[in-house]
């Protein structure tokens, strides 16, 4: 697969079967106009979509209960599970692997600046860190009927040393 390093919503993301790729250059072409590319290998379980788990300070976002996170799953012969692109969102219980996943990286992401980002996981793999656009809290208010951003807005005035309430 090949994408954009900037990009969003599945813009521009191709799955490239080899050399001999017919409108190679053109994807090519494509995904480079937006600057530089990623050029990932298939990770086995991709076919039935990502876990997209949004974390707030290092830490799964949680709101009543309920943990920030969903299964997206690519619909059609599309193979992008991106919910713009047509992918369905669907309930995600986070399992150990995934908690073992945010335990190893939660600190470093704090210490990196990184204060709400949105991770993709297939197969025990993080396949991407959406930082600048974590996409999806829509779904996890739809799926789970939570309201997170006040979750988040206390975050942001702890951080800022003001209390709203």
């Amino acid at each position: 697969m090949v994408k954009p390093l900037y990009g969003a919503k599945g813009r521009n993301v191709f799955m490239i079967d080899g050399a001999g790729e017919t409108n190679l250059a053109q994807m090519t072409e494509a995904v480079l106009q937006d600057g530089y590319a990623i050029v990932q290998e298939f990770v086995e379980g991709g076919e039935d979509g990502d876990a997209r788990i949004f974390l707030l300070e290092g830490r799964v976002l949680e709101r009543d209960g309920m943990s920030a996170a969903f299964r997206r799953v690519p619909t059609g012969n599309d193979p992008r599970a991106n919910i713009s692109t047509g992918g369905k969102s669907v309930p995600l219980e986070i399992g150990s692997a995934e908690l073992g996943i945010v335990e190893a990286m939660g600190d470093k992401l704090v210490a990196d600046g990184m204060f709400l980002v949105g991770i993709d996981v297939i197969g025990g793999k993080v396949v991407e860190i959406n930082a600048e656009s974590p996409g999806g809290l829509q779904s996890v208010e739809r799926l789970y009927d939570v309201d997170v951003a006040e979750t988040i807005i206390d975050a942001l005035e702890r951080r800022a040393g003001t209390s709203g309430s």
